[in-house]
């Protein structure tokens, strides 16, 4: 990366690049912006040769309320659980008197991670706006 794209990034973009960078010895640095369903994308496969570095990271849960919560869970570069979220809360449903929970917006900024995972799959959509690093 040149200094002339990185002079406008905040201290967080700066402190996770230097991170990423001293990981590995990438060969390529693909700039990505990818808006689009989650179930069909590149994020869900773990693949040891490569690493997103997003700047802006959002999922997002389009159907209705549901009966249990759901969970996103970020990979490392060894396929490990780095990270588990959720943004779903629980609401009472009076017609059928449960609880369920609403839709829920994840948005997650200045992240690294290999591979995505949700648990009960109900965010179905995903906002990325980064670097993939291929080794």
């Amino acid at each position: 990366m040149t200094s002339i794209e990185w002079k406008n990034a905040t201290p967080e973009q700066h402190n996770l690049w230097k991170y990423a960078r001293g990981l590995l010895a990438y060969t390529t640095i693909t700039p990505l912006c990818y808006t689009g369903p989650l179930a069909a994308s590149e994020y869900l496969t773990y693949n040891a040769g490569k690493l997103y570095v997003a700047l802006k990271l959002e999922f997002y849960n389009l159907i209705d309320a549901n009966a249990g919560v759901n969970e996103l869970i970020l990979y490392n570069m060894a396929n490990a659980v780095k990270l588990e979220a959720t943004d779903m809360f629980p609401v009472w449903d009076t017609t059928a008197a449960v609880i369920k929970y609403s839709n829920g917006c994840l948005k997650l900024d200045v992240e690294c991670f290999s591979r995505v995972q949700t648990s009960g799959g109900f965010y179905t959509y995903i906002r990325f706006n980064g670097f993939r690093l291929n080794v």
